[in-house]
């Protein structure tokens, strides 16, 4: 007999009190051991529309909802006793006739008598098509009747959450234009390990050693479902590089953990890097909860600078990285050499712009490099005079042992090319891979080069917060054939989705040389973004105070809230305000740890990648502030200028974007102009 675990069994447990967790989770490990065993008191759930569904006894009054089937049992749902029973008196499980997937169906009279209808006019979306199409999408015979009613994407979207997950999907992009392709049928004896959609939602307990591990963890590591865009992409077999893109909320760092777990599991030494050192231990949190011992030790985590550190150090002990702060200084200092051509913010921009994401080390690499998109054009006597800066700037770094990143990367993936150094992995996984310099690429080729077919790399141009741009192919990354962008969004709702790209757009960087659409599609609902001004910085924080509390006061844990603010100096503000407040709070920085954060979080917006919380503030958003005024300022170039306001507009959507289920964004005086779409008459206060 099969023991089969449902999605919406998990959160179920989730809702439960702490004491009452630890006791289904003692039932589940004696259901794994024997479903039919009399202690666990199964009996038939009389007036449930599925003669199939049974209750088992938890505890006296907590109950676990049971599909019962001739070779299987699955696990629905669990909750107290009336709780329970009303959840499984309004569903059935059953195979659909034409796909062969195994769903969980709610009634479709008792939803349609609770949605609220609006008073919609015009065509129903679903007119013209026919009841065999809709069928062969995946939906149920009796909702029919309700999916033919509808008329406006507000009406789609109250009933989606209703429907099988992959149905609702696949109606809205329906309701949007496209054109559909129904699902491979599969046999009904395969629909638990041939049908996508069935994967999705059911998990077949086969390892009981693997559930016992498992269920040391906490609730939330019960992640073993994945959509099938995402399951070819962890499962697949690929005959070199990939590459996975998605706006915000699409899953590309699940599908990176996934991947780091299904290569460890065939015996791959992986090793899973990002740029930001926060999002290595957002990584390194996930991959410990997916992963059991064995797994895991053979993943390492890590950003790409300390990888090439690890590298250059087995040859020079004692080289170290120059932080942006001291180069900058430098370049100042030796501004003299540059006879005239260029002062310090150009000679900055210059070096951020062009030198170090394009890896340039050299006079004649810099005499023969593309200046694409860079407002002022540069002779060749221009940039031997402007080279004679970063010569020397490199000298005066070099002398005390330090070295730019791109310069470390650089060396380390020529040592390991050259064969001075060997590659310790077998498989290269990439997160964030916009945010990586040409030189850290050229490190990631060099590492995967002897199985290039283990290589993926998961980004969004969209949200690139560091200067950059590449061309993959012309690095020798050739991922053609083997590029997919998700299409779902799994975190953030509707409402936040289409505020974040009506702020930023839809179109982005590929990540190829190209623009691709990072359109997706959200099944979640929730409230519009909260946006607010105001004339004074105390009624601006005492704002932020009142809504904290509101949020808390409906229940809300203080640390799955978050405040973004643009600057460090902001961050101390914020700090001091939740202080003065009596609100508990945790400043985040790249030695935190978000699983033993237990206040409210503050960071700056360049500390927001890669993580999210049910509600997020993005707090001070003024017009000065965000753009950065002092950042602006130092572009004279109007190419510098262009593409600063690029990298501001798209910290502001990071941020956004971290939000799960509500997002506010407060200023004081004018707001930031990134949020014209947004704001109506944005010059006024409140």
């Amino acid at each position: 007999m099969t023991v089969v675990l449902a999605v919406t069994f998990i959160p179920a447990i989730q809702r439960l009190a702490a004491n009452e967790q630890s006791r289904a989770i003692d039932f589940l490990v004696k259901f794994q051991e024997n479903p039919a065993h009399p202690g666990l008191s199964l009996e038939r759930v009389t007036d449930a529309r599925d003669p199939d569904i049974w209750s088992a006894r938890i505890t006296r009054d907590l109950r676990a909802i049971v599909h019962k089937a001739s070779d299987r049992y699955t696990l629905l749902y669990a909750g107290h006793h009336d709780d329970a029973y009303t959840w499984a008196e309004r569903r059935r499980v059953e195979v659909h006739p034409v796909t062969g997937a195994l769903q969980i169906i709610e009634a479709a009279e008792v939803v349609r008598e609770e949605l609220q209808w609006t008073s919609a006019k015009g065509t129903k979306l679903f007119a013209d098509q026919r009841d065999d199409y809709l069928r062969s999408l995946g939906l149920p015979d009796d909702w029919l009747p309700v999916i033919r009613e509808i008329k406006d994407d507000d009406q789609l979207l109250s009933v989606a959450g209703n429907l099988p997950e992959e149905v609702a999907e696949r109606l809205i992009r329906l309701a949007s234009g496209e054109m559909v392709t129904p699902p491979v049928p599969v046999a009904p004896a395969k629909t638990l390990t041939a049908s996508g959609d069935s994967l999705r939602r059911f998990w077949v307990v086969e390892d009981a050693s693997e559930l016992a591990e498992l269920l040391q963890k906490p609730i939330a590591a019960w992640v073993r479902f994945l959509h099938p865009s995402q399951r070819e992409l962890v499962e697949g077999t690929f005959k070199g590089p990939a590459k996975v893109t998605g706006g915000a909320g699409t899953g590309k760092t699940v599908v990176a953990m996934h991947r780091a777990r299904s290569l460890s599991r065939a015996g791959k030494r992986v090793l899973l890097t990002t740029f930001v050192g926060t999002l290595c231990q957002n990584l390194s949190r996930g991959l410990h909860l997916l992963c059991n011992a064995d797994e895991r030790s053979r993943i390492t985590v890590s950003t790409i600078d300390s990888v090439a550190h690890g590298i250059v150090r087995k040859r020079s002990p004692g080289v170290q990285l120059a932080d942006d702060a001291t180069i900058e200084a430098k370049i100042g200092e030796f501004v003299i050499y540059a006879e005239g051509v260029a002062d310090a913010a150009f000679l900055i921009a210059e070096w951020n712009s062009v030198v170090k994401p394009h890896g340039i080390s050299s006079w004649s690499e810099y005499r023969s490099a593309k200046r694409t998109g860079r407002g002022r054009p540069l002779s060749a006597k221009d940039r031997r005079s402007i080279w004679n800066v970063y010569e020397r700037l490199l000298e005066a770094l070099s002398s005390t042992g330090h070295l730019p990143p791109h310069i470390l990367a650089t060396r380390a993936a020529a040592m390991v090319e050259s064969g001075d150094a060997m590659s310790e992995f077998d498989a290269i996984i990439v997160d964030e891979v916009q945010d990586l310099t040409v030189a850290q690429l050229r490190l990631v080729r060099a590492l995967s080069s002897r199985a290039p077919e283990n290589l993926m790399l998961a980004g969004d141009g969209g949200q690139r917060i560091y200067s950059g741009g590449y061309s993959l192919r012309a690095l020798g990354i050739d991922v053609r054939g083997r590029s997919k962008t998700l299409r779902l969004n799994y975190r953030t709702t509707k409402q936040i989705q289409v505020a974040a790209d009506r702020i930023l757009g839809t179109e982005a960087d590929d990540l190829d040389g190209a623009t691709e659409s990072r359109q997706a599609k959200s099944l979640l609902r929730g409230p519009e973004p909260k946006l607010r001004g105001f004339l004074a910085e105390a009624k601006h924080d005492q704002f932020l105070v009142d809504e904290i509390r509101r949020v808390i006061g409906e229940g809300l844990s203080a640390n799955e809230i978050a405040i973004f603010v643009r600057t460090k100096e902001l961050v101390k503000a914020m700090q001091n305000l939740l202080h003065k407040a009596d609100i508990e709070y945790e400043v985040l920085d790249r030695d935190t740890d978000l699983a033993d954060a237990s206040g409210v979080n503050i960071a700056t917006m360049h500390r927001a990648k890669g993580l999210e919380f049910k509600v997020v503030f993005v707090a001070r958003c003024n017009a000065e502030l965000v753009p950065l005024a002092s950042v602006i300022r130092k572009q004279n170039d109007p190419a510098d200028r262009d593409a600063a306001l690029a990298l501001e507009r798209q910290l502001l959507y990071v941020s956004l974007t971290r939000a799960r289920d509500e997002a506010i964004v407060a200023w004081v005086g004018k707001p930031s102009p990134f949020l014209a779409p947004l704001v109506d008459n944005a010059g006024e206060s409140a």
